[in-house]
């Protein structure tokens, strides 16, 4: 009879664990997939930022403004080295000035990177679009 009682608590034991252990495995790749969706989109706006800091602090004319886009677009490659499989072919940088009305030049730099989820939330995978833009006033 003890015998009996003890495989019951045996199979019971096995079925919650074939029920349960899907939903827990989920909800933790959930989690490791949106704290990689966070350090994607920290790692597109600290490149957006460092573009725009690198064309805020360095003056360009007609003459030197193809040099100046290619140091801006070098400073956003450098920042996003730290995404893992990182591909610079599919990063899209698009750099803009404007000037208010006092004259000041303003540096826009707009940073767009493809994200692929890797649980796909329950269906294929998917890609979120990381876009960050960011503006700051030349100062040299």
């Amino acid at each position: 009879m003890r015998k009996l009682n003890t495989q019951r608590r045996t199979a019971a034991a096995a079925c919650e664990m074939a029920i349960v252990f899907p939903a827990v495995l989920l909800i933790v790749l959930s989690f490791v997939d949106l704290g990689r969706i966070s350090y994607a989109y920290l790692a597109v706006s600290n490149a957006a930022r460092a573009g725009a800091e690198q064309g805020a602090t360095q003056r360009f004319n007609d003459y030197t403004r193809p040099d100046w886009e290619q140091d801006i677009h070098d400073a956003v490659l450098d920042e996003m080295q730290s995404l893992a499989d990182f591909d610079p072919a599919l990063l899209t940088v698009d750099i803009d000035t404007n000037q208010n009305a006092y004259g000041e030049t303003r540096v826009v730099v707009a940073v767009s990177y493809p994200f692929q989820q890797s649980l796909g939330w329950l269906s294929t995978f998917t890609t979120q679009p990381m876009q960050r833009s960011v503006q700051m006033l030349q100062i040299r």
